[in-house]
């Protein structure tokens, strides 16, 4: 069954080639990437964080994703890393070894050990130390895990000291994806478990706009509770939803409210819809004002927040490219598809900037981050690598 669905997979990928080669859309303008740092060591790098320490110190923390998983194999370099720059100073990443927190959840009492498959990533500073949330593929268990990690004025990466606090588990019916938070809310987008395999997502994630198929919702825990239970937003059922952020809402008359973005990948746009957060005590959170606005030229992935609160959507372009590297396991290596990102206003959903790269130095850019000092920060889902550029000085 599954040589036959890789077969299939592969077709889909010929199939989609071939769109993408007779397809009329504008030329694009893409910018070389001669002009980016590229810091190895990584393994899939599929999101990552920054998280800046002073106004010349920043501490980056990335996410490890298993593309191909073979039963048996183990993943030494999989997890999280974590590394330093300051400056024009950057470490060597280093894979975090979590101490036990006294404060640990019982229902989560440790870590899972090697592989650990981790997707989606959100860490925020708070105070005087950084709070990280990341997605858990295991093979016992499914969940977000917690760590903490207390600031102090670290010379090097091997200070960087990381406390486990505990994980909730989530629905054996849920795989999730990405992850994002507002006080106790933590909105996720999620897959159906049975499309997780590569070659059934693509499947799916190709035929599905199709044909209408839904690939998933939106959900939201109340970190709160010591297990939260997941809750579906009502009306959010989407195909292949990808990166997602929670924001405040904006407008008068709905201040007590919270704005749920999110991308749908294989249609090409991104999405916001309206609730309110007091729903989370309910079974299911009610939503309303739900508006979609197409992306234009690419695939969308992961979205970040920029320094003037816009949104930076990270896009595959073209998305044959990102393909071709999935489906023929171009993924020990260095897949060099060309890439971009859209800036976009939450108000609107207007794009109000977008760049494009052609992947040379650093390709299948999952997730594109913008520094407090408007320093570009991007993760390559499919090598082994991580990369920055900052704005030239005048």
């Amino acid at each position: 069954m599954q040589s036959f669905l890789y077969s299939v997979a592969v077709l889909i990928a010929v199939i989609a080639i071939w769109y993408n080669i007779n397809d009329k859309s504008p030329e694009l303008k893409f910018r070389e990437t001669s002009d980016f740092v590229v810091i190895h060591g990584f393994h899939h790098p599929e999101d990552l964080a920054v998280i800046p320490i002073t106004s010349n110190t920043n501490l980056i923390i990335t996410s490890s994703i298993v593309l191909h998983y073979k039963p048996g194999e183990t993943y030494p370099d999989n997890g999280l890393h974590v590394l330093l720059q300051a400056g024009e100073t950057v470490s060597k990443p280093m894979i975090i070894r979590a101490k036990q927190s006294r404060n640990v959840d019982l229902n989560c009492p440790a870590p899972l050990d090697i592989p650990l498959n981790y997707h989606g990533l959100e860490a925020k500073r708070v105070q005087d130390q950084i709070i990280v949330r990341v997605v858990l593929h295991g093979k016992t268990r499914e969940s977000i895990e917690s760590f903490r990690i207390p600031i102090q004025n670290w010379t090097d990466v091997e200070q960087v000291q990381v406390e486990y606090q505990g994980c909730f588990m989530t629905p054996s019916n849920m795989a999730l994806n990405e992850v994002s938070s507002i006080g106790h809310i933590l909105a996720s987008t999620n897959y159906i478990p049975s499309l997780t395999k590569v070659s059934v997502k693509l499947y799916y994630g190709l035929f599905g706009p199709l044909v209408g198929i839904k690939t998933g919702n939106l959900v939201l825990f109340d970190l709160r509770t010591l297990s939260p239970k997941a809750k579906i937003i009502q009306n959010s059922a989407a195909t292949t939803p990808n990166g997602v952020q929670l924001l405040p809402n904006t407008t008068n008359s709905e201040k007590e409210k919270m704005d749920l973005f999110f991308v749908e990948t294989n249609l090409n746009r991104i999405c916001r819809l309206t609730f309110d957060p007091a729903d989370i005590d309910n079974d299911s959170v009610a939503s309303e004002n739900k508006i979609c606005v197409g992306l234009g030229i690419g695939m969308p992935d992961n979205i970040s927040v920029g320094r003037n609160g816009n949104l930076i959507v990270a896009l595959h372009v073209p998305s044959w490219k990102l393909y071709y590297c999935m489906v023929f396991g171009i993924s020990e290596g260095f897949c060099n598809s060309s890439w971009g990102f859209a800036e976009v206003r939450p108000g609107d959903l207007s794009i109000v900037r977008a760049e494009y790269f052609d992947g040379r130095k650093i390709g299948c850019v999952s997730i594109v981050v913008e520094d407090v000092n408007g320093c570009l920060w991007v993760g390559s889902v499919i090598s082994d690598r991580i990369a920055f550029k900052c704005p030239k000085s005048t």
